[in-house]
C-alpha cells in the first residue's frame, strides 16, 4: 500500500544552511529560522524493503533528507505571511 507523509524541516541555526534531498540532489538554501515542508510519497514497507523510511542527517554543511526506494520527495515552501 502506498504511503504519503509530510516532514517539516526548520533551520534553527543563526546562519543560512543547505537542505539537500537525496538521491535526487535537489538543493535549497534555508535562511536562519526558516522552514520548508517535504512531501513524500511512495511504496510502503510491504512493497519496498525500505518503504516509508525517511532518513534525516545533519552535517556541518547542512541538512540531508534521504527518500526510500521508489519514493518521490518534493520541497514545498510555506505560504507567505
Amino acid at each position: 500500500m502506498p504511503i504519503r507523509l509530510v516532514i517539516r524541516v526548520k533551520n534553527r541555526l543563526e546562519r543560512a544552511t543547505w537542505l539537500t534531498v537525496e538521491p535526487w540532489g535537489e538543493v535549497k538554501e534555508l535562511a536562519p529560522q526558516a522552514h520548508v515542508e517535504i512531501q513524500a510519497q511512495g511504496p510502503g514497507p510491504d512493497e519496498a524493503p525500505d518503504g516509508g523510511l525517511v532518513e534525516v542527517e545533519t552535517t556541518p554543511d547542512g541538512i540531508i533528507v534521504w527518500g526510500w526506494s521508489g519514493s518521490d520527495l518534493e520541497i514545498v515552501e510555506p505560504p507567505p505571511k
